[in-house]
């Protein structure tokens, strides 16, 4: 049985792909901001303990995933900054109660960018910028990435020792063969790459290890370490998503410079002949401000109950996930 993309597809040059929640599984990930937050959270810290009641400790620390449903409805795209906004609210609350953080966010309710500009006003950790946020995010690595792995990539003491990695244990959100195959397919066809929100070595892990990191086209992948050179570079700050600055980069290429692409001096023809496909709030608005046609898939935390939320806020396809990209010949 052979495939091509689907119809609907005919009119795209290029398909950039979020990655969580769409080819990668969050689950890992989510994990590593519970047992991030529970080690800064918790004293005296016990790794052994930890690593052995993960589920139990993110039950309780992420409010049984309502914390990361709330955030990503409001934006918030990277699990490191799911993180950073969890403990800076416990700072601003004097709580490590996560349903007292829920709820005050929730009350709030502003998007990601004006929640970040509150916690940067109220909380103790500063802004994105600082050094509290560098803080946890290298302890959510230590987590993320494990002793060996850690030590190998950052070069540096770790806050504590013992940490398995939870790198090691990702997977594919669809069954590998379907996800190679999808890939296959549309590569052969179109030129695909990525905007994440994971740091480059993030990306490439999981998807080297998989086997279908070299289906993507080099010049057209951006990830999370391209908004941190691109916010040193260029001092606009903060350029994550739901900012149009990933998905556009990914649209023209690695050729053109982070300055021009935050000034958009880009050839606005490449946006409309590209989709841009994610699963959540911050992908749809980062795509339509960059003036890109955007593909939900359902794949996302929400599922299909994130259905209406696309629909109400016009996402140009919905799809289950995937798979859907292409059809028999």
């Amino acid at each position: 049985m052979s495939y091509k993309p689907a119809s609907f597809l005919d009119k795209y040059d290029k398909i950039i792909f979020d990655l969580d929640g769409v080819i990668t599984n969050e689950q890992r990930y989510w994990d590593a901001a519970a047992l991030t937050l529970y080690q800064l959270f918790t004293e005296p810290f016990d790794v052994t303990y930890a690593v052995n009641n993960v589920s139990i400790i993110r039950t309780i620390i992420l409010y049984r995933d309502k914390i990361v449903k709330l955030l990503k409805n409001l934006g918030v795209n990277s699990n490191w900054d799911l993180t950073y906004v969890v403990y800076a609210f416990s700072t601003i609350l004097d709580t490590f109660d996560t349903v007292t953080i829920y709820e005050k966010i929730k009350r709030l309710n502003l998007p990601a960018l004006q929640l970040y500009d509150y916690i940067k006003e109220n909380s103790v950790i500063g802004g994105r910028d600082g050094d509290g946020y560098k803080y946890l995010i290298s302890v959510y690595q230590e987590w993320y990435l494990g002793d060996e792995l850690f030590k190998k990539t950052y070069n540096k003491p770790m806050t504590a020792e013992g940490k398995p990695g939870l790198a090691n244990m990702e997977e594919p959100l669809l069954d590998l063969d379907k996800t190679r195959l999808v890939l296959e397919t549309l590569s052969k066809y179109k030129t695909i790459g990525i905007a994440s929100g994971r740091v480059f070595e993030e990306a490439f892990y999981p998807l080297d290890k998989w086997k279908i990191f070299d289906l993507f086209d080099k010049d057209y992948v951006s990830t999370y370490t391209d908004i941190i050179n691109a916010e040193e570079q260029t001092g606009v700050f903060p350029l994550t998503k739901p900012h149009y600055f990933l998905f556009t980069r990914s649209a023209v290429g690695n050729t053109v410079s982070y300055s021009d692409i935050v000034d958009k001096k880009i050839n606005k023809e490449i946006l409309k002949n590209t989709l841009a496909v994610g699963d959540a709030g911050a992908d749809l608005f980062s795509a339509q401000q960059s003036g890109m046609d955007f593909l939900a898939v359902l794949s996302g935390i929400d599922g299909a109950k994130s259905r209406s939320f696309f629909e109400q806020n016009n996402a140009t396809y919905i799809i289950n996930n995937i798979f859907d990209l292409i059809e028999e010949e």
